[in-house]
């Protein structure tokens, strides 16, 4: 341990034993991430100078902090596409990479650290990205400054830290991308200060993009990835994300569904929609987006059993949204 996290460590008399010594767990861990990855010593401040717990901090959501911007949807739905898309405008600032910190609220705050600390230090493009190595770890030392280790995150913090990391200069947007933030959305879609935006696609698109990046892709390996890893299992997942979108469709919310095929086809229309949800003015978004081919390509990564199977289970709701059958 360095000098900085002794010093820090010795600002702790105050707080209980138990408390102490998980925040030196919670600390220690995060500490490790950060030096593994070669951030400069000035950005390790994860441990505030003072005892947390004489520090009184209001968290409630002031009337100036940015609005929180929660982008979600489907994997393999076009969730980047959507997030480099609102990203690219000057009012707006995300997270540079996913740092699934809304995935975490309602933990105590060591339990918390400790998960996106371990979320970070599992990815490599995490690691290599340095503008999100210093993303983070501002992150961390907003979320732990003033607070007890046994404290809830909740999402006003995890907004107000959000703030103090991306909130410099004339932004009226800050937040953060992570597909299944969509399945969260009873916490953001009437919460004040808060806009969601959600991307849907095509079934046979998810589903062949999805199993293809765990059979043969990136993805391969992953334990978590048992859960998507058939044409089974992935339809039935992109049933339970559209189930929710219905859901969403049905009440008055805070939250934009934005199709996928739209966005890229229609790109103009779908800007000024988004553009009106955010109240943010339309010529401020980078319209450059990848070519159409990207729409439809499940006839060269399924074979035609694959894709009546497909079909076959989630035909009636991809006729709801107005996805059509292949034609034999």
């Amino acid at each position: 341990m360095n000098s900085r996290t002794l010093s820090s460590a010795t600002n702790l008399s105050r707080t209980s034993r138990t408390e102490s010594r998980t925040l030196g767990v919670a600390v220690e861990h995060a500490l490790a991430i950060f030096e593994r990855t070669e951030i400069a010593a000035d950005s390790l401040s994860l441990i505030p100078a003072t005892n947390p717990i004489d520090e009184a901090v209001d968290v409630m959501v002031a009337g100036d902090v940015p609005y929180l911007l929660v982008l979600g949807g489907a994997m393999r739905s076009g969730t980047t596409l959507l997030k480099r898309l609102i990203d690219s405008h000057p009012q707006v600032r995300l997270m540079a990479l996913e740092l699934r910190a809304l995935r975490y609220s309602d933990l105590a705050t060591w339990a918390h650290v400790a998960v996106v600390s371990r979320h970070f230090a599992s990815e490599r493009p995490s690691l290599r990205h340095k503008e999100f190595r210093a993303q983070v770890s501002r992150y961390l030392s907003h979320i732990l400054r003033g607070f007890r280790l046994s404290e809830l995150v909740t999402v006003d913090r995890i907004h107000s830290a959000l703030a103090a990391t991306l909130g410099d200069g004339p932004v009226q947007y800050v937040g953060d991308k992570y597909p299944d933030y969509v399945l969260q959305y009873a916490q953001f879609i009437h919460r004040p200060k808060t806009r969601c935006v959600f991307v849907y696609r095509d079934a046979r698109d998810v589903v062949a993009s999805l199993v293809e990046r765990i059979q043969r892709g990136p993805w391969q390996g992953r334990k978590w990835t048992s859960q998507y890893d058939t044409i089974e299992k992935a339809t039935e997942y992109w049933l339970t994300v559209m189930q929710v979108l219905c859901d969403i469709q049905r009440l008055e919310t805070n939250a934009l569904l934005v199709r996928y095929e739209d966005l890229v086809l229609r790109t103009a229309e779908t800007i000024a929609t988004v553009a009106q949800h955010l109240q943010l003015r339309q010529d401020g978004f980078d319209a450059r987006l990848p070519d159409p081919s990207s729409i439809g390509r499940h006839g060269t990564r399924l074979g035609p059993d694959q894709v009546q199977a497909v079909e076959r289970r989630a035909g009636p709701m991809m006729h709801a949204w107005g996805y059509a059958p292949d034609r034999a």
